[in-house]
């Protein structure tokens, strides 16, 4: 599946709908631009439920509010994914509490962020072809604001889209969805890139690539712990074995 990288926030139209987390200026900006917003709590009816206050919230947005806008013109203002449904409101909502549930294989279950656009921007390149319908639903197009670690860490943030020509496939009940080994590869990708990201803010400045390069090196000789990683990058026999690799 192609991932389609845009500069600004392409016209859409359709059933809109914004997903996103609990965060500073949510609450007001909606209620600012929007007439009726009719807020969802994306873990009410899921086993995550008695944390619904802390999950992300579903936002209807209508054609007269001025939310869109607000994101075009600003779309660092706020994190979180813009949807276009082709079915109800109520399908829709049941489709995305379905995305919740994935299997990471060797029976390990957890909460798929998939609303978090930096997730975003590793999971769906990694959805294939043939997978997609799944994975969208009666979503026609998903759009956020930002990219990778690595995206971030250049200074490259764009708007992203993924589309689904025909959208009429829905998930029954909360079935659990089984990451494929290209989405498993690429979410392990995240947090290499997110240790390298966090690494760069409280160390000398290193290109990016490079520390990656380095970093990979650390963990093929066994430094898999954080700390381990750290002493192992801070190590000038690392940097001189990457100048000699």
């Amino acid at each position: 599946m192609s991932l389609i990288r845009h500069s600004e926030l392409p016209l859409i139209a359709g059933p809109l709908y914004w997903l996103a987390e609990p965060q500073e200026g949510l609450m007001e900006s909606v209620y600012q631009h929007e007439p009726d917003p009719s807020p969802e709590y994306l873990f009410d009816q899921t086993p995550w439920s008695r944390l619904r206050e802390q999950g992300p919230l579903l936002f209807r947005l209508s054609e007269r509010g001025g939310l869109l806008a607000a994101l075009r013109e600003d779309p660092g203002r706020l994190n979180g994914i813009l949807l276009i449904g082709s079915s109800s409101p109520d399908e829709v909502l049941s489709h995305l509490r379905a995305l919740l549930h994935v299997d990471f294989g060797q029976q390990r279950k957890a909460i798929m962020r998939y609303y978090d656009p930096v997730v975003a921007s590793y999971l769906w390149p990694a959805v294939s072809s043939e997978e997609l319908p799944r994975w969208m639903g009666p979503l026609r197009q998903i759009f956020w604001f930002g990219g990778t670690w690595a995206d971030r860490a250049e200074q490259s943030l764009s708007w992203h889209e993924v589309l689904q020509v025909s959208a009429k496939e829905t998930s029954a009940g909360l079935p659990v969805f089984n990451l494929s080994e290209s989405q498993q590869t690429a979410l392990a990708r995240q947090g290499v890139e997110r240790f390298a990201f966090d690494w760069l803010n409280n160390h000398s400045a290193e290109p990016f690539a490079r520390l990656i390069r380095r970093i990979e090196q650390g963990l093929a000789v066994g430094h898999d712990e954080q700390d381990t990683l750290s002493a192992w990058l801070e190590d000038p026999a690392s940097q001189l074995m990457e100048h000699h690799g």
